[in-house]
């Protein structure tokens, strides 16, 4: 599989092909983003950035932002801003408060359904694109493990690309993400950064 970075409207084939992240227009096919193409038995367009899009299953980091009688609002870095009873959730909250969620259902405008499963605390909460995620993680979660092993730190990363930390030394996880942040398109980048992390040691 071929990857390489590609502009909104560049032309991919011309062929018209299938995949996510392009278009076809007079049986050619464009590229929907700036992103990373992906070229194999079907053509992906991933976006360098973006909101987080929704799917069931996701476990998530949102940030209570506001609240009334009935619930709370959630900041979950997505096009919609999650509302959560609260006769589904046992203790009291505030706005700032950082929660542990799980997407449980969406629908076609991706407004999605919650679940709140922990309260997170005594930690600082870091963010990435959450298109930026999957390398974050790493293959085999390698990237997370390289992480923790070099700040001390446990890492607690949402797929909508905000990344709660505790203990340890939070500063090193912060270096790294900018670093990943700005090279998620490199060939072998836990290899790249346990150099980088070896040097900042």
């Amino acid at each position: 599989m071929t990857k390489t970075i590609v502009v909104p409207g560049e032309l991919i084939s011309d062929k018209a092909e299938r995949g996510s992240g392009i278009y076809t227009e007079n049986e050619k096919t464009y590229s929907k983003y700036l992103g990373v193409l992906y070229q194999g038995e079907d053509t992906q367009v991933v976006p360098l950035n973006g909101k987080y899009t929704p799917k069931e299953g996701d476990q998530i980091i949102g940030m209570i932002t506001a609240q009334d009688m009935n619930g709370y609002i959630l900041d979950v870095k997505s096009y919609h801003m999650p509302y959560v009873h609260k006769r589904s959730i046992k203790t009291e909250l505030k706005p700032g408060d950082l929660m542990l969620c799980q997407v449980i259902g969406v629908n076609e405008i991706k407004d999605m359904t919650i679940d709140i499963q922990a309260k997170l605390e005594d930690g600082i909460l870091l963010n990435v694109s959450a298109k930026k995620v999957p390398r974050v993680i790493g293959k085999h979660r390698s990237m997370i493990t390289l992480l923790e092993k070099f700040s001390g730190s446990k890492i607690l990363v949402g797929a909508n690309g905000n990344i709660f930390i505790q203990d340890g030394k939070p500063s090193i996880v912060k270096n790294a993400l900018e670093v990943i942040s700005k090279y998620s398109h490199v060939d072998n980048l836990t290899d790249k950064m346990n150099i980088y992390l070896q040097k900042m040691k």
